[in-house]
């Protein structure tokens, strides 16, 4: 049975909720810890082995894809949920392809949080990929692949093309590419025009958006 577990969010009373589900699910005193950061979150996996990591993807001091990145790649023994308020339709697949467990919405049913860390700590399969298809119809993101995805993400935030080079080891011209097909998938002119239309999307928090 999971005992050791890290559940992190930045938001106080999001921590306490996650606390409380996680020790009625288990109901065998698991080893609780919390972070409230990307930094926090990476020192404590370098000193303590952690069974399960309860995250949400939108985190001070870190970028989530390159966080979730980096705990699949040095932890892989530590499964992952993601619990967050961005879009499942869009975010789980790109998570899961990573190597998630799962990805539940925070507008979704404490019950279906139970069940998911359920299905994780029992090694049941997830299905956080089969989004209904009205849902993704609906939302334009999910013309965009992976790679400019994550390439549209770092524009969001105000990173330049030679810093997006620099994170995702590409050339300008590469870079430059994906930003024309980003632009072209969603029918935008500009970053304002794009940052406009990831707020309505709820793609990235406000506070990260440039415009």
């Amino acid at each position: 049975m999971t005992s050791n577990i890290l559940i992190a969010d930045d938001h106080f009373p999001v921590r306490i909720g996650l606390d409380i589900l996680v020790n009625e699910i288990l109901q065998s005193n698991p080893n609780i810890e919390f972070a409230s950061n990307g930094y926090e979150i990476l020192t404590k996996m370098e000193n303590q082995n952690f069974d399960l990591l309860i995250t949400d993807i939108n985190m001070p001091m870190t970028d989530g894809f390159e966080l979730i990145k980096q705990i699949v790649d040095k932890y892989p023994q530590t499964k992952i949920l993601v619990v967050s308020v961005n879009p499942a339709e869009i975010f789980a697949p790109r998570l899961r392809e990573i190597g998630i467990c799962d990805y539940i919405s925070k507008s979704e049913s404490d019950e279906e949080l139970k069940k998911a860390i359920l299905n994780i700590v029992s090694g049941v399969s997830s299905n956080a990929d089969k989004i209904e298809t009205t849902e993704m119809e609906e939302n334009l993101f999910i013309q965009l692949s992976s790679r400019e995805f994550e390439v549209m993400i770092y524009l969001l935030k105000g990173l330049g093309n030679l810093e997006i080079c620099n994170k995702l080891n590409i050339t300008k011209t590469t870079a430059s590419t994906y930003k024309n097909r980003i632009f072209s998938k969603l029918n935008v002119t500009s970053l304002m025009e794009l940052s406009h239309l990831a707020r309505k999307y709820h793609i990235v928090d406000d506070d990260l958006l440039l415009y």
